[in-house]
């Protein structure tokens, strides 16, 4: 399991995901304290938040 306090691209998890992976272990979830990501899911990691926001306004 990975932990982190706010994604908003998700490039970290990637990179995180992929560190773990190298070093012969296996993510099955994140946890994060708040999300900004579009999707519940990254690279077959299901992703969940306590908080998900989302742009409020026209361009949201």
């Amino acid at each position: 399991m990975v932990i982190d306090d706010v994604a908003s691209t998700g490039e970290t998890l990637r990179r995180t995901f992929k560190d773990v992976r190298d070093e012969g272990g296996k993510v099955v979830l994140a946890v994060l304290l708040a999300s900004k990501l579009p999707v519940d899911e990254i690279d077959g990691v299901k992703i969940r938040s306590i908080l998900r926001t989302r742009l409020v306004g026209p361009e949201g």
